[in-house]
């Protein structure tokens, strides 16, 4: 859920800044949590206990796999420091 609400922000700021410059940016989106890049790459499919998160998982795997924008694993320590 966090991750698909950093994926709108990512995506709505990169509108933005491709309408005033007139060229694409690079985008990558840090998350500190393994299952959910995994998810997100199709390292694993979505089953069981993860079906409530469906729309949200399409809507990552679009921005992901057709809008450019790329997701990497930060270490939690490293995650906590940039956001104090």
């Amino acid at each position: 859920i966090a991750l698909t609400e950093a994926l709108k922000e990512a995506a709505w700021c990169r509108g933005l800044i491709s309408e005033l410059t007139n060229s694409m940016v690079k985008v990558t989106v840090y998350v500190d949590n393994l299952p959910c890049i995994h998810l997100a790459k199709k390292e694993f499919s979505v089953k069981g206990r993860t079906k409530h998160i469906d729309v949200r998982y399409k809507f990552v795997q679009h921005q992901i796999t057709h809008e450019g924008i790329e997701i990497s694993k930060i270490p939690t320590e490293d995650n906590q420091r940039l956001t104090n």
